[in-house]
């Protein structure tokens, strides 16, 4: 298993680190994981706006690890206390009504800029995994078999990311004093 830990401090030195982060993803997965990036890059962000240091302040640590078929990324920063359970149980609501169920999460939300990063991180993971105090997110994803096959295909013969409320919906986890719920 491949570990990695970054830390930086403010959202504007964030690109640095986001280099690096470019080149051990393309090596995991073997391609340009483009919505993986984005639900990086998108935790980073709600971890420097909500930090209790302010954007530019902020206090921001990532921890990587790579197995054979797996990637997990972990993003912590100290942030304005956010009650998880609260809102998945409001998410949750959104799979009552079978119509907003079957919508793409864009579609729900429309012009709305609220809530957009959680929909890019559950995107572009398999599972996310918030902290129940909202102080970190753990983004994973499963490294596709055949990498090397993969890597030769064009960006649009990929398979797209599912984006359906009723398909994203169930990759949100709570952990709380190291139970996943």
């Amino acid at each position: 298993m491949e570990h990695y830990s970054f830390s930086f401090t403010g959202y504007q030195n964030f690109d640095a680190v986001a280099e690096k982060l470019d080149a051990i993803y393309q090596k995991a997965f073997g391609f340009d994981n483009y919505d993986y990036r984005i639900a990086v890059t998108e935790a980073v962000c709600n971890a420097a706006r909500y930090s209790l240091q302010g954007l530019t302040e902020a206090e921001i640590r990532l921890t990587l690890q790579i197995s054979p078929v797996s990637i997990s990324t972990t993003v912590y920063a100290r942030t304005t206390p956010f009650d998880v359970h609260s809102y998945r149980k409001k998410l949750q609501k959104l799979l009552e009504d079978p119509d907003t169920a079957a919508k793409d999460w864009g579609d729900h939300l429309g012009s709305i800029d609220a809530s957009r990063g959680i929909w890019y991180m559950l995107t572009g993971c398999d599972s996310v995994y918030f902290d129940y105090r909202g102080q970190s997110v753990t983004l994973f994803a499963y490294l596709e078999p055949k990498k090397e096959d993969k890597a030769d295909k064009k960006d649009e013969e990929r398979e797209p990311r599912a984006t359906r409320i009723d398909l994203l919906l169930p990759r949100f986890y709570i952990k709380e004093h190291g139970v996943i719920l």
